[in-house]
């Protein structure tokens, strides 16, 4: 079933939407984990400390597998809205959607490090 040009740009716009949400609920759930290590430093043992990491390591394997899904489906649905204005070229990419899909994925990365150094800085603090 072939979709019109209208239904192609709105599936586009869907999955660009889904991949913004994703970023953000896993933006959030890294901030609680970081607000929750700062306050409760002093009670953080070494069994909350790793239930904490085995919980935050689901949760960011969780997101990444719906980011990886979502950002190739958004490739797909860019090819398809692309051949259907006539602007698709293969092989061709645009600089801005690279740098967007870089930059969240950078953001990703460094953002997980920082979370699972902060929650270790949290722990070893509570040790002196």
């Amino acid at each position: 079933m072939e979709m019109t040009y209208f239904e192609a740009i709105s599936h586009f716009h869907l999955l660009t939407t889904r991949i913004d949400s994703l970023f953000q609920f896993w933006m959030s759930g890294t901030f609680a984990l970081i607000v929750a290590c700062h306050i409760a430093a002093e009670r953080l043992t070494k069994s909350y400390a790793v239930v904490l990491a085995a919980l935050y390591s689901v949760f960011v394997v969780s997101i990444l597998l719906r980011l990886h899904l979502s950002t190739q489906l958004l490739a797909e649905a860019g090819k398809v809205v692309g051949k259907m204005r006539g602007t698709w070229v293969e092989g061709s990419s645009s600089f801005l959607a690279g740098g967007i899909h870089t930059s969240i994925w950078l953001t990703f990365v460094i953002g997980t490090i920082a979370a699972f150094f902060f929650l270790w800085h949290s722990y070893k603090e509570n040790r002196r």
